[in-house]
């Protein structure tokens, strides 16, 4: 309220009424009878405390009461009602505790002992933290600093005697343990925005006032004061200059006007030299920088005054980058192939890692966060295949069948600095398409997945892409440990310029009822920080249809079966030359009409030039050239 008071006083430049409290401070000597000692300055820059005899514990008066529930607070007893009050007044927390019940007279601000544990006033045991700071007294914790005391020192209709904190408390220490307790009051609110340090001595002589008005205290001589040496003695100082406050408001304030400005706000400036020397008062510390003065005198003066204008100087307009719009070709492509775009967090936890049997590989090497808020985002994600199963898993628990998900989103790797890489994660389940009148339904398959794999790399202009068996690869790429997830015979990984780019295939069937998924679920991870620089740079060139017809051919060839597809594919393509147009696998057989340890594979080519019609006796030489080429390799005609 005093801050309210105080912004009121500035907008209408009247001044603001703040007495200064009158004490009587008839008692002993305060250092006669309590102690206090910080032994975590680092965590408290201030404490203060006064001790206060013959409190009479009562109602506090009306106004007072209805004050606080005007204010959303239930009133207790004159004493708590006038720490609550003063909270109000100041926005400093105060403490009350019953000084004969703190052993030896005396108050320890501390860091917790490793498994000590105390009971708050809401009679809930805490467990308490060596990282964690306490008030105590000569034998066990009686207060939570800033959150919260506790009921062995609480204040209670018999007491007589009370030892009052006002003190400052590090805003990430109250943070931190109020989140690790789930513990949360108005004190703590109040720290975790930051207290000043200045702001206790203010709000503990009030307290002091309304305890001998409204509770018939005496006040014990003097009071004990802590201050760190950290905390800073001298005001600050921040410089603006006149030409920086016309030139950045596009107008003109009266140095006289400014002045003011100050002056309302209770801040003091000299102008020197065209430039203001402003002292800073502790009381406001979002005072920064040049920016911050300028708000106030920006606001103060009035914003409605400063005249609308046009930006002026050199403008650009705003672009994706390069790099961006590279992969909004895969994103569309994936939308307008039916797919949804999921969205997950950047963190995942050990949990993920187990179900997906990627604990003992170096995908399960993560970054660990500092402050997690909980175990399932305590590690920097490693793979986006964990978040989008968890999605999936998700859909089906809720009877959502056939899932088509994918994310572009970013992985963390250990090094020297952590690095962070772009990856395109894909998940499919269920079926590619429903029962129709017109045709039966179809289940995802290696197939499926392996044709969405090769679409984004249409999207993505790459060209020249391989496929192999992750197990048959000895390179050492992050991607290739995601095999552990995968089924050995439906799967494979992607390889552009021998690097690994990408792997795909189906879960393995222990991994898929981990994550409550049917078997037959198709996954795929793309690392696009690899295929940026693979892509093909060459401008897309449009020809016409061809004036010359061409020529089709089956060629059914008995294959070992150690041999890929591809690598008959890419023998043809070598002895094919310019007379080959295209080359497709149309059908495989493998059974009893072909000898053990061989299939049949059939591939139908399209011969032909856009310069001239050929002569049969091309198609046939250049047919059994080809035949020749994959002799060696122990393919024959079937």
């Amino acid at each position: 309220m005093l801050g309210i008071a105080r912004e009121v006083a500035a907008l209408t430049g009247t001044e603001l009424k703040l007495s200064e409290p009158k004490l009587q401070e008839t008692g002993g000597q305060i250092k006669d009878s309590a102690r206090v000692e910080v032994l975590a300055e680092d965590l408290c820059p201030r404490y203060m405390a006064r001790l206060f005899t013959d409190v009479k514990i009562g109602p506090s008066p009306s106004w007072m009461q209805q004050r606080l529930l005007a204010s959303g607070m239930r009133p207790i007893n004159n004493v708590v009602d006038i720490t609550n009050y003063v909270m109000l007044e100041y926005g400093q927390p105060l403490h009350a505790f019953d000084y004969e019940k703190l052993a030896g007279g005396r108050v320890i601000v501390r860091r917790a002992k490793k498994g000590e544990t105390m009971v708050t006033l809401d009679k809930q045991i805490r467990k308490l933290t060596d990282e964690m700071l306490v008030i105590a007294d000569e034998q066990d914790p009686v207060c939570v600093a800033g959150i919260m005391g506790g009921d062995r020192a609480e204040v209670g209709e018999g007491t007589t005697q009370i030892l009052l904190e006002s003190a400052s408390f590090a805003r990430g220490s109250v943070r931190r343990t109020s989140r690790a307790l789930g513990l949360a009051s108005e004190s703590s609110l109040r720290f975790e925005r930051g207290v000043d340090p200045y702001l206790p001595a203010l709000a503990i002589q009030r307290a002091t006032q309304l305890f001998e008005e409204l509770a018939g205290a005496t006040t014990a001589k003097g009071y004990i004061d802590k201050l760190s040496s950290g905390v800073p003695t001298q005001k600050r100082t921040i410089e603006i200059s006149r030409q920086y406050i016309d030139s950045t408001l596009g107008v003109q304030i009266p140095t006289e006007e400014v002045k003011e400005i100050f002056r309302r706000l209770g801040i003091e400036g000299t102008l020197t030299r065209g430039t203001w020397q402003v002292t800073i008062p502790h009381r406001r510390g979002d005072l920064e920088r040049p920016c911050d003065l300028l708000e106030e005198v920006a606001r103060l003066w009035g914003f409605e005054k400063i005249p609308a204008t046009l930006p002026r100087g050199a403008a650009s307009q705003g672009a994706p980058q390069p790099q961006e719009a590279w992969q909004e070709e895969a994103r569309r492509t994936l939308i307008q192939l039916g797919l949804s775009e999921a969205l997950s967090y950047g963190f995942f936890g050990p949990a993920f890692l187990e179900k997906m049997a990627l604990s003992n590989t170096p995908l399960g090497d993560a970054i660990r966060v500092t402050n997690p808020l909980s175990e399932e985002q305590s590690l920097m994600r490693t793979t986006l295949l964990p978040w989008l199963l968890h999605a999936a898993a998700h859909n089906r628990a809720r009877q959502e069948e056939n899932l088509a998900l994918f994310e572009l989103g970013k992985v963390f790797r250990r090094g020297d600095v952590p690095q962070e890489e772009g990856r395109l994660g894909i998940v499919l389940a269920g079926l590619l398409s429903p029962a129709s009148w017109r045709w039966q339904e179809n289940e995802v398959d290696f197939y499926t997945i392996k044709g969405l794999v090769e679409r984004c790399l249409h999207a993505l202009q790459i060209t020249n892409w391989q496929l192999a068996r992750p197990q048959e690869l000895e390179q050492k790429a992050d991607l290739l440990n995601l095999a552990a997830a995968l089924h050995p015979g439906r799967s494979a990984a992607m390889i552009v310029n021998s690097k690994v780019v990408g792997i795909f295939g189906e879960l393995a069937p222990n991994i898929a009822e981990a994550w409550d998924l049917d078997r037959g679920t198709q996954v795929a991870e793309l690392d696009l920080q690899n295929l940026w620089p693979e892509r093909s740079l060459e401008v897309t060139l449009f020809e016409p249809l061809p004036r010359f017809p061409f020529s089709l051919r089956d060629l059914a060839l008995l294959v070992p079966d150690e041999i890929p597809a591809q690598k008959v594919q890419e023998l043809i393509a070598q002895e094919g030359g310019e007379l080959l147009e295209s080359i497709q696998l149309f059908d495989l057989y493998a059974g009893s009409q072909v000898p053990s340890g061989m299939r049949s594979l059939a591939y139908r080519l399209k011969l032909g030039s856009r310069a001239r019609t050929i002569q049969e006796q091309e198609i046939e030489e250049l047919e059994a050239k080809i035949i020749a080429k994959l002799a060696p390799f122990g393919i024959s005609l079937r």
